[in-house]
């Protein structure tokens, strides 16, 4: 499938969807990883949120002074973001490159929290390496995508709707090859249990440039 028809179809799922997505995602403790991140980021740069959803994890950095930017595909999503004040634009990974060339700030940190589980394996890798290229020296990426090794076109739970998102399920291995690679350096990676949503196991991972 085109990236603009997979991008198009995952948009209608998170608008048709945001209320519901938006509950899951307030039950998922991130304040951990938050932290550790942070205390990775390159004095005096600014923080990127792809797929910042409905902008917690931004109003998080915005409130820890550090300047940010959202970048959010769902026309709902950042219609919600933008109403709570914060710094928010249309664009995906797909566009990252170009997209960051408008940003008022320096990019020191990278954070993707289940957004890259929407890349198909075939462009992983451009796509790290994208962000690895905008990334500051020093810079830092944390991403949490779910492990597996296969891909899918997923509903809501027992929704009966046509609307889906397109998911990848990545292997550990496949990750950790891909991100080293690349040039990055591994922080911190933690494996868990969803208690947020259907049972799965999550991979999260905060890598420095």
């Amino acid at each position: 499938m085109e990236p603009l028809q997979r991008i198009k179809k995952n948009n209608q799922y998170y608008d048709l969807f945001f209320e519901k997505v938006k509950s899951r995602t307030d039950q998922r403790n991130y304040s951990y990883l938050l932290d550790r991140f942070l205390c990775l980021m390159p004095v005096k740069t600014g923080i990127i949120d792809i797929g910042c959803g409905t902008g917690e994890h931004l109003d998080y950095f915005s409130s820890n002074h550090y300047p940010c930017t959202g970048i959010e595909p769902s026309k709902k999503s950042r219609e919600h973001c933008i109403s709570k004040g914060l710094n928010v634009v249309e664009g995906s990974f797909e566009t990252i490159k170009e997209d960051c060339k408008t940003f008022e700030h320096t990019i020191g940190g990278v954070w993707c929290a289940a957004t890259l589980l929407h890349v198909p394996i075939e462009d992983f890798e451009k796509t790290i390496r994208d962000l690895f290229d905008i990334l500051e020296k020093d810079g830092v990426l944390f991403f949490t995508v779910r492990l597996g090794n296969k891909a899918k076109w997923d509903k809501y739970d027992d929704e009966t709707t046509n609307v889906e998102r397109f998911i990848q399920l990545y292997e550990e291995n496949f990750l950790e090859k891909t991100l080293n690679s690349v040039g990055f350096v591994t922080s911190l990676k933690l494996i868990e249990d969803s208690y947020w949503g259907r049972p799965s196991k999550w991979i999260s991972m905060i890598l420095t440039k």
